[in-house]
Order: C-alpha cells, then sequence, then structure tokens
C-alpha cells in the first residue's frame, strides 16, 4: 500500500452467552476458547475475506492444550493468534 496505511482500533466486548460454533462477527475479532480435544493445534485463528480485505476474524483456543501449559506460553500463544 503507498503512503499512509490504514488504523486498526479495538475496543473488548465480552458476551454473556456461550456461542461454542464460535460465528464471525462482521467488522469484529472474536476470540473463543474450549477443550476442542487432542488437536494438532493450540490456537487457530481464521479470517473472512470481501475484496481481499479482512471483515472478520475468529481466534479458537484450545483449552485442552493451554491447560497444560505455562502461563508465559499461553501469554505467547494469545499474541500470536492475535497478531500481536
Amino acid at each position: 500500500e503507498q503512503g499512509d496505511p490504514n488504523v486498526l482500533s479495538l475496543s473488548v466486548v465480552k458476551v454473556a452467552q456461550h456461542d461454542p460454533a464460535c460465528e464471525f462477527v462482521i467488522g469484529s475479532m472474536k476470540v473463543c476458547n474450549g477443550d476442542y480435544g487432542n488437536t494438532d493445534w493450540v490456537g487457530l485463528n481464521q479470517v473472512k475475506l470481501l475484496d481481499d480485505q479482512i471483515i472478520a476474524s475468529v481466534v479458537f483456543m484450545n483449552d485442552y492444550h493451554l491447560d497444560r501449559m505455562s502461563v508465559e506460553a499461553k501469554q505467547s500463544t494469545m499474541c500470536h493468534e492475535l497478531g500481536q
């Protein structure tokens, strides 16, 4: 991209209802955690695109593995999946 890139602003909204499917919310990054079992992933980020632009993102955090990890490893995984 030429010139100044677009700026990303995020805010945190906690939801009261449980969403086991972790559905996309347009214009949002949603983080869901749960015991997804003995998979080959600890964290997984999926994005929804429209005209080559990210319009939504969901992050799945697998408690099956996270519950067995150190605090530092958990934080590293979260930062990686959230793109920080």
